[in-house]
């Protein structure tokens, strides 16, 4: 044998390693699967950040951030009071109205909130305007990126107060409403809603959700009451009115399903001559899309002083198989909200 030839042997001899011979040949042990394999993501030892929930959050703050700053710092703010401004006067003007503001401004604190202070709102002729002291809404940012539209709106003039907050997504609708000592006269909501004169204060609370294309989800509650309310003499579709005061006005709605149920209906104050209407209500409407054509269900037995039966003397004829021996009338009032029948009932 050559020396290159040993040296070779050697090397391989290296490279297999030593073997004894004596020893029987072994075959090779499987390899064995852990005894809980690891989930990727899941304990797996990799990046805190890299978690889908951490990076859902992080994204939505992220979000929330460069919105509010986009808000706050780029958009001036002429283009958000015109932006307010404007989107206001389009809703007013198809109703008749307009208005103004002394000051206006945006104010950044925990949220933003766009503030109108000295409001004048201009009534349809030949109403006169209504001055509102301050007016603040505040939009939610945030719900905005699920494209979910709300706010709080805060009316204030002198002692009168109402806070209104809302939610809208798509049809669905969420909203509350509180209103404390509001003046009829001075908010001029006689006036814009029904087109009459007159006094008193309005206390009401209400809240609402639902979907209001589907009438039938509708669910809440509503309270209202009115204090010393006054008409005064005028003439309303034809009719010459006297001079009419009601003491004291309570109403009480549960909303299930979309049939509103009166809890209580009282107005005026049994026994109170100084009440030109004293009457209960009791029964339910049925809402509708439109709210004017929600179908009533109302039973009422009601009593009217000398001074109104007096201006119509046709009452007692209208009225006449519904009236007891006391002097007051019982009747039902069915049909449409804005349209109500009624017709008297024998009892």
């Amino acid at each position: 044998m050559t020396t290159t030839d040993s040296s070779t042997d050697i090397a391989e001899a290296y490279e297999m390693g030593p073997e004894d011979p004596s020893l029987p040949p072994t075959a090779e042990e499987p390899q064995q699967a852990p005894a809980n394999p690891e989930t990727p993501g899941e304990n797996s030892g990799g990046s805190f950040w890299s978690k889908k929930p951490i990076r859902t959050a992080l994204w939505i703050l992220t979000a929330t951030a460069l919105l509010i700053m986009f808000t706050v710092v780029k958009l001036p703010e002429d283009r958000i009071k015109n932006y307010v401004n404007g989107t206001l006067s389009y809703f007013l003007a198809e109703n008749g109205m307009s208005f103004s503001a002394s000051e206006s401004w945006v104010s950044i604190g925990l949220g933003i909130s766009y503030v109108m202070k000295n409001v004048t709102l201009n009534l349809p002729p030949p109403e006169q305007p209504v001055q509102i002291e301050h007016v603040t809404f505040s939009p939610s940012l945030i719900p905005m990126i699920f494209k979910n539209y709300g706010g709080k709106l805060k009316i204030q003039s002198g002692e009168s107060l109402a806070n209104v907050s809302f939610s809208v997504k798509n049809t669905k609708l969420s909203a509350s409403l509180d209103i404390d000592k509001l003046d009829l006269a001075k908010s001029g909501l006689l006036a814009a809603l029904l087109g009459l004169k007159g006094t008193g204060s309005l206390d009401a609370s209400a809240v609402i959700k639902g979907d209001y294309s589907n009438p039938s989800t509708m669910n809440g509650n509503a309270n209202i009451h009115f204090k010393k309310f006054a008409l005064d003499q005028q003439t309303i579709k034809g009719f010459s009115f006297p001079p009419i005061f009601i003491s004291e006005t309570l109403l009480e709605l549960d909303i299930k399903s979309g049939k509103a149920v009166l809890k209580k209906g009282n107005i005026g104050k049994a026994d109170n001559a100084a009440d030109d209407l004293q009457a209960t209500l009791s029964g339910d409407m049925t809402l509708a899309s439109d709210l004017e054509e929600s179908q009533l269900n109302i039973q009422s037995r009601f009593k009217i002083s000398a001074n109104i039966l007096k201006s119509f003397i046709l009452i007692d004829t209208f009225f006449a198989a519904g009236k007891q021996p006391d002097g007051s009338y019982t009747v039902e009032i069915t049909g449409p909200l804005n349209s109500p029948m009624p017709k008297a009932v024998p009892k």
